[in-house]
């Protein structure tokens, strides 16, 4: 019997991003950068850090501000080790259930953006790795571990 699928695009195509609620995605990825953070802090005393870095298009008038053309966030949490990342790759995990997470937050970055590139360094039993991957409805590229 096959394995239970799922399409990437329908599930974004269904995920509810109002207009009105259109900084969702940017809250997530921060909320995410927190949870990561603490989830680090259990293992080590260190104080987090969060860098949100917002560039836009020229600003056209007084009136009209630049398009968001790119937003970057930083955080020195724990990374995109092994459980995260098989956590982000299956639709409505409950990997993050006890902390609040519904596993649904980075459709709404697809809903919101062309695509998401994420670049973590992170430890595993002692050895450092980096997984760099572009996420996006079009296509994803993979590299690390």
């Amino acid at each position: 019997m096959r394995d239970f699928g799922l399409s990437l695009r329908g599930r974004v195509k269904n995920f509810s991003l109002p207009e009105n609620k259109s900084l969702i995605p940017l809250f997530e990825a921060v909320v995410n950068s927190l949870q990561a953070i603490a989830e680090r802090q259990k293992t080590c005393d260190f104080l987090g850090e969060i860098s949100i870095l917002i560039d836009r298009e020229d600003t056209l008038s007084e009136d009209i501000i630049g398009k968001i053309e790119d937003i970057t966030i930083v955080d020195n949490g724990i990374g995109f080790d092994s459980d995260n990342f098989n956590s982000f790759m299956e639709s409505d995990s409950a990997y993050k259930e006890n902390i609040g997470g519904k596993g649904v937050g980075r459709f709404s970055w697809l809903k919101a953006f062309e695509k998401v590139e994420v670049d973590s360094t992170y430890n595993e039993n002692g050895t450092f790795y980096r997984r760099a991957f572009e996420f996006s409805l079009f296509r994803q590229k993979r590299s690390g571990k």
